[in-house]
């Protein structure tokens, strides 16, 4: 076929595009007059939950040391926010799900890690204590003086290990926070509900 005899053909389609869209420009829509303003009020959360899904495989290697030593700027900027280190729940799981029928290298647990919150290569690393993730909270119902110029700083606080008990962080008719959590003093001086010891929440996150 000759390019005179699509020609024609072109133009009438252009043509047919240009008054559809003609007509759709020519209609009008009416907008409601009727709106109402009304202020919502947002509060502020000092709860951050974060789930580290980490790919294992053997190509990963270099992505996975960016991630552990950028993790302490993380917690820096973290520290930096009004009223300091907020309430932290961290976990880790991977992206391994196993490969059957076939035998990958790093990949030859049936199932993989199956997305559960994992305590390190086989669940041999010592922190957390008594759970697979780790728990960095203010004490609950106790008074906490910080320095008017820097509020990451305490001055004092009455908190004591009482203020750790989960029945003072209730949800949802339970229990908000595990047992066992202990009270500690960070490095700003301020009084914090942990499930890991003697080491810091960097090396922590390291070993999960």
């Amino acid at each position: 076929m000759s390019p005179h005899k699509n020609h024609p053909v072109t133009v009438g389609a252009l043509v047919s595009l240009s008054l559809v869209l003609f007509a759709s420009c020519g209609e009008r829509y009416s907008v409601s007059e009727n709106i109402t303003e009304e202020p919502v009020v947002v509060e502020r959360s000092r709860k951050v939950d974060m789930l580290f899904v980490i790919d294992n495989s053997l190509s990963s290697s270099s992505p996975q040391s960016l991630l552990t030593s950028q993790f302490a700027e993380l917690v820096r900027v973290l520290r930096e926010t009004p009223g300091g280190l907020p309430d932290l729940h961290i976990g880790v799981t991977t992206t391994d799900l196993g490969a059957a029928p076939y035998k990958i290298p790093s990949c030859e647990t049936q199932g993989g890690d199956g997305g559960r919150l994992l305590k390190g290569a086989d669940n041999n690393c010592t922190n957390p204590v008594g759970q697979n993730y780790i728990v960095d909270i203010t004490p609950a119902r106790c008074t906490v003086e910080r320095d008017n110029e820097d509020q990451r700083l305490c001055l004092h606080h009455n908190c004591t290990a009482v203020n750790c008990d989960p029945a003072l962080f209730p949800s949802g008719g339970g229990d908000n926070e595990p047992a066992g959590l202990q009270l500690y003093t960070d490095e700003n001086g301020c009084p914090r509900c942990r499930n890991y010891d003697r080491e810091s929440l960097k090396a922590v996150f390291m070993c999960l």
